[in-house]
């Protein structure tokens, strides 16, 4: 599926007479070259590449997670570990289906910020390291037992 990118359109002609004016617009919004016979050419400034390369890794990592949590949603729970799990996301297995519904949900708010130009991608690789730490904490069985122990001892403490 080819990439829609809203631009100032210009001709070769435009290109080449005007090359200094061109690049100068190229710098502040994209630029579309049209050429005839051939695949138009994009013109952005470095940032907004690097930003569009980024978003759409992030966007990748995104459906990898929401293809994970929607399989394993539709499987009983007894046929959990026979989900192929996206490598970067093998640490999901940690969690309950509840939990993954969360994660999925901080996933794409993230995702949302960042597309959104509030934040930098770093938001949603973030979230996930956040998770796979959790993930990390529960798989260790005395990490687990003393975080289940404080747990209860703050659950006393409330009416």
């Amino acid at each position: 599926m080819p990439l829609v990118l809203d631009g100032e359109i210009r001709s070769t002609t435009d290109l080449q007479k005007r090359t200094k004016d061109v690049l100068d617009t190229a710098s502040e919004r994209p630029v579309v070259i049209r050429r005839e016979q051939k695949d138009d050419i994009a013109l952005v400034n470095h940032a907004l590449a690097r930003r569009m390369f980024a978003t759409y890794e992030l966007a990748k990592l995104l459906v990898g997670a929401a293809r994970y949590v929607v399989t394993r949603l539709d499987r009983p729970d007894d046929e959990r570990t026979q989900i192929a799990y996206p490598l970067e996301l093998e640490w999901a297995r940690e969690f309950d289906n509840d939990d993954l519904v969360d994660f999925l949900a901080e996933l794409q708010d993230a995702y949302d910020r960042v597309v959104g130009g509030d934040r930098p991608a770093s938001d949603v690789t973030d979230v996930v390291e956040q998770w796979r730490r959790s993930a990390m904490v529960l798989r260790d069985r005395e990490l687990r037992e003393r975080l289940e122990r404080e747990r209860s001892i703050l659950l006393e403490g409330q009416p």
